[in-house]
């Protein structure tokens, strides 16, 4: 019997070391958002001070819903809205933001028949708007030198009722169109979107393309777009400022769902779902930017509640959790 047990003990030992370790908040700061009752719609942004900006829906609100930027030590709290910006398009909505290392924040507004990028400065000064003349537009990110890339979902036509197919071009800042960019999986994905395929068109065939409109795109400190497609494993294309495609590769495994990610000092850290009949878990992917490789996981504590902020390379903020009825700010250390 003692042999059994000594047997169980080793077993249990060596089933823990190959696990990926639980992440370890070290830091908790309180934010003035309360935590109850509130949803947080991505994206989730960060400028270089690790000031977080997120949209926060209280319970049962409708309609656009500011910008709020929240400090790293969780004090201040501000909102950013369209209020100042003069003729915005007929029954607009914020559609996706980034924000710049300086705090400048880019606001992609959807109107029924433009679509427009208006520019704040981080005091949240209004600068400018830029009109892109494109339809369909989900996401989009800022290149250093101004230019944009962005990602959408051609409309359909007459001749394509059912149209999914995805579009990726690059825009100057001035709002020109440049050049289209080929994604080399768009092809492959826009035929799952028409034939119904559950992990792109859950609704059935014609029905949208999640791949595209749920996608994320990041601005990291090398000069590129690192460009998300929303499927499993979740798909990254790193875009140059010339339009080009540099590299491709995937995160994760195939039963996993991507939440956001972050880049930073060559290292992408990934927030992924996995897709558990028995029980929601998840865990944080560090993936080396150059080739994919996964550098190391993190589990995701249960009832963790937080979504991935901000990461610097060796340290990630997370939004989210409880402080006595508030959100927190939660600091963990990820390398």
């Amino acid at each position: 019997m003692r042999v059994l047990v000594q047997i169980g003990l080793l077993l249990i030992l060596a089933l823990q070391e190959g696990q990926p370790p639980t992440i370890s908040v070290s830091r908790k700061a309180q934010t003035q958002v309360d935590s109850r009752g509130i949803a947080l719609a991505p994206p989730i942004r960060c400028d270089e001070r690790n000031n977080i900006f997120v949209r926060v829906y209280p319970s049962g609100a409708y309609g656009p819903m500011p910008i709020t930027r929240i400090s790293s030590d969780g004090k201040t709290v501000t909102n950013l809205d369209l209020s100042s910006v003069p003729d915005l398009p007929e029954r607009s909505s914020i559609r996706d933001f980034v924000v710049n290392p300086d705090g400048e924040v880019f606001v992609l507004v959807q109107g029924v028949r433009a679509n427009v990028i208006v520019e704040f400065r981080s005091n949240g000064q209004f600068v400018r708007k830029t009109t892109i003349e494109k339809i369909g537009v989900t996401k989009f990110a800022v290149f250093g030198n101004g230019d944009f890339l962005v990602l959408g979902i051609e409309r359909p036509t007459n001749e394509k009722p059912h149209a999914s197919q995805p579009f990726n071009a690059l825009y100057s800042s001035g709002g020109k169109f440049l050049k289209s960019i080929r994604f080399e999986d768009d092809d492959k994905i826009q035929k799952q979107a028409e034939t119904g395929d559950s992990d792109v068109s859950p609704n059935g065939p014609g029905t949208g393309n999640r791949a595209v409109s749920l996608g994320w795109a990041t601005t990291a400190a090398d000069g590129n777009v690192y460009a998300m497609r929303f499927v499993s494993p979740p798909i990254i294309y790193v875009v140059t400022p010339a339009g080009e495609v540099a590299r491709r590769f995937t995160v994760g495994e195939g039963n996993q769902i991507p939440l956001g990610f972050q880049v930073a000092q060559g290292r992408l850290l990934m927030l992924l779902a996995i897709k558990d009949a028995q029980k929601l878990s998840a865990e944080a992917v560090i993936a080396n930017t150059e080739t994919g490789d996964v550098i190391a996981k993190y589990r995701v504590p249960e009832h963790f509640g937080a979504a991935l902020a901000c990461y610097d390379g060796t340290q990630a903020l997370w939004l989210g959790g409880n402080i006595q009825g508030k959100m927190g700010i939660l600091a963990a250390e990820m390398r």
